[in-house]
């Protein structure tokens, strides 16, 4: 019964790359979409870190070097819960200015989007990992649909 008091979070299994009007000028930004999907509550202290992570072959076995890369914004405050609520503020769509493409250049790289929240009314925490594997399957040209949909366009 406690899994009710747990947050739901969805993360897009697609990267968006698309160009965002900014204070600087016109941007190439990467999107990474979340829906809250929590039953009747908001999730709260969201903290989001996108990693690159490389496979490196050492005596022994394979370690894994990490690298972390800057999203425009990695905290949040809330994101409202999803039903009876008309605007589409149960979503957040993070950026990263990184060039993507460029940093992800071998095979045995992969890029994984990881978030942390806790639920607003028990406070049990929860944290959520997308791992992406391959950037010619992985990045499409697009923005993200409005509401409840991963869908790029």
């Amino acid at each position: 019964m406690l899994w009710v008091l747990k947050p739901r979070i969805s993360i897009s299994d697609k990267i968006a790359f698309y160009d965002l009007k900014t204070r600087d000028g016109i941007k190439s930004v990467y999107g990474f979409k979340i829906i809250n999907r929590t039953w009747f509550y908001r999730v709260l202290d969201i903290r989001c870190e996108l990693l690159l992570l490389e496979d490196v072959n050492s005596h022994g076995g394979t370690n894994i070097f990490l690298q972390t890369l800057s999203l425009r914004k990695d905290q949040a405050w809330y994101i409202k819960r999803r039903f009876f609520v008309p605007d589409g503020e149960y979503a957040l769509v993070l950026h990263s200015e990184d060039d993507l493409i460029k940093i992800w250049d071998s095979y045995n790289k992969r890029l994984q989007f990881q978030l942390i929240c806790k639920h607003s009314l028990s406070g049990f925490s929860k944290s959520f990992v997308m791992t992406y594997y391959h950037k010619d399957t992985n990045i499409k040209k697009g923005k993200f649909r409005f509401g409840d949909s991963f869908e790029i366009k």
